[in-house]
């Protein structure tokens, strides 16, 4: 009878340690996606913004996709493409 109730015992701290690692795991998860999240978010605001500058930039002002690229600290094949949209 003392084995049953042992193994019984054994089963549920398994099942509690499982359910336990899996919301640490879902937590984690939650935190990594949040920090991946605010990457991108930050690089797409940094890529409006940049498209922003070319669209209203006067038309006189001729400056080259390196100029652009260090004038925003970014790289210059980023700002190519946007050069032609």
């Amino acid at each position: 009878l003392m084995d049953f109730f042992t193994e019984l015992h054994n089963e549920d701290r398994e099942k509690r340690a499982e359910a336990r690692g899996i919301r640490r795991g879902v937590k984690k998860g939650k935190e990594i996606g949040k920090e991946l999240g605010e990457e991108i978010g930050e690089e797409r605001g940094r890529l409006e913004t940049i498209r922003a500058f070319l669209q209203n930039r006067p038309k006189e002002m001729k400056a080259s996709a390196a100029q652009i690229a260090a004038l925003f600290g970014v790289d210059e094949e980023l700002i190519e493409p946007l050069l032609f949209d």
